[in-house]
């Protein structure tokens, strides 16, 4: 359904009409919406094809960081200078997984007890607005990886049409370019919990001063990421 002038290539529009018709074949669906490359351009092609049948829903969690959570409101609130953006509803949930001994721990399974709280809002809400079918951005790009999150994904029935098409985080990007959307060059933000190295307490002080000065996983490594190295962070105001 692509109408752009710089058309992608064959196999990629190929591609793009099989993930269209997987999601017409869910019928009415919530994508779970940070604002990252995976989730907008999971929108954008909803937005395109079953505007009508589309739900965003997106999580205020203490983990997600400064990049994704502002792209996530410049795709929402359409500003004139930032490119089209999704005309869809939008739900915002607040769910603060740090209260969550499992979760604040930091140990091995972490993720998973992360993003089962978070899908689980997420499927519950959905459904009691009569969208049964939850999707998310995880893509062909994420075979191979350690991602716990995604068991407890499958666990609660959310779908991943992009892995199941195979499509790839950078073929995401060529399209979103070619539609105009200036999330396609977002880089990859990982969840601010991924920068403290795994057995470390995960506390609130130390997921303001990463966000605050958007400390990535390549600035500092995770393996080094205790009290020590925090405190050699001037906190901003």
């Amino acid at each position: 359904m692509l109408s752009d002038t710089t058309a992608p290539a064959e196999e990629l529009q190929n591609k793009l009409a099989a993930l269209e018709q997987l999601l017409l074949a869910y019928g009415r669906v919530a994508i779970g919406f940070s604002g990252g490359v995976d989730s907008s351009f999971l929108a954008a092609v909803c937005s395109r094809i079953m505007p009508a049948n589309t739900l965003l829903v997106h999580l205020t969690t203490p983990f997600i960081g400064t990049p994704e959570q502002a792209s996530f409101e410049r795709s929402v609130d359409g500003q004139a200078d930032e490119g089209p953006h999704f005309k869809l509803p939008v739900l915002n949930l607040s769910v603060d997984q740090l209260q969550l001994p499992q979760v604040a721990c930091n140990d091995a399974d972490r993720c998973y007890h992360c993003k089962r709280a978070g899908f689980t809002a997420i499927v519950n809400h959905a459904k009691s607005l009569g969208f049964p079918t939850v999707i998310d951005g995880s893509n062909a790009s994420d075979r191979g990886d350690y991602r716990p999150g995604m068991r407890a994904a499958e666990e609660l029935g959310v779908r991943s049409p992009l892995m199941e098409v195979g499509f790839t985080k950078d073929e995401e990007r060529e399209l979103l370019h070619a539609w105009g959307y200036p999330v396609w060059n977002l880089p990859a933000g990982a969840c601010l919990a991924t920068r403290i190295a795994s057995g470390e307490q995960i506390t609130a002080e130390k997921l303001r001063v990463l966000r605050a000065h958007n400390t990535t996983r390549v600035s500092i490594n995770p393996q080094t990421m205790d009290d020590t190295v925090l405190a050699a962070i001037p906190a901003t105001a």
